[in-house]
């Protein structure tokens, strides 16, 4: 297995959008079974849909969602759940992050999050990946089978990890360094849509009557 962590590259049409106040033309609904219609950047999307389909195809099982696109708004929400402005030794970590000139300081039980408006989710381009079971979404780790056809597969349909780097063979139930998420994802090829991609593409267009 290879848990790759790529720089993203960015789509050109978000070089003049404010984070998490993308416009709708830069939005595209996609369908997560178990959650509903959720959206991501057109190149993400694409990206998402075929290799949500070469997944079921080769494991049986659906892909699926906790988060997708954050508007600015939703990253605040989110932050403020999260982060404390005052430290307690019993309720906080010592994971901290910055924002408006002031400290804040991640509440214990919670995975961090990024400053209002550095998400990658504000672009539209990251994913927390789930796995649709019958009546319930689960985490990604918890079917090992899709956690090593992602960790696998993930990068050839342009999508990468980000955060503090764990071994390439890591598998879920082994110790990790703090900040590793193995369900954040996020798109990187920017405007170069993966070959794999393509490829779905080309055999959906080619199966229609």
């Amino acid at each position: 297995m290879a848990i790759e962590y790529i720089p993203v590259v960015m789509p050109a049409d978000l070089r003049n959008v404010q984070n998490g106040k993308l416009p709708f033309t830069l939005l595209t609904p996609v369908y997560f079974p178990g959650v509903g219609h959720l959206s991501l950047h057109p190149q993400a999307a694409r990206a998402w849909n075929a290799m949500a389909v070469v997944c079921f195809a080769e494991t049986g099982m659906k892909l699926s969602t906790t988060g997708t696109y954050r508007s600015y708004d939703a990253q605040v929400q989110l932050f403020n759940q999260r982060m404390s402005p005052v430290y307690n030794p019993i309720t906080c970590t010592t994971t901290t992050r910055f924002w408006n000139n002031k400290r804040y300081w991640l509440k214990r039980g919670f995975a961090p999050c990024a400053t209002p408006g550095t998400s990658n989710h504000g672009w539209a381009l990251a994913v927390d990946t789930a796995i649709h079971a019958p009546g319930k979404v689960l985490g990604i780790t918890s079917n090992l089978t899709v956690w090593r056809w992602l960790s696998r597969n993930a990068v050839s349909f342009g999508w990468s990890w980000e955060g503090a780097k764990v071994p390439g063979n890591w598998e879920p139930g082994e110790v990790a360094p703090a900040g590793f998420e193995p369900w954040h994802i996020r798109y990187v090829a920017g405007d170069t849509t993966p070959k794999r991609v393509l490829e779905v593409e080309a055999f959906f267009a080619g199966a229609k009557p």
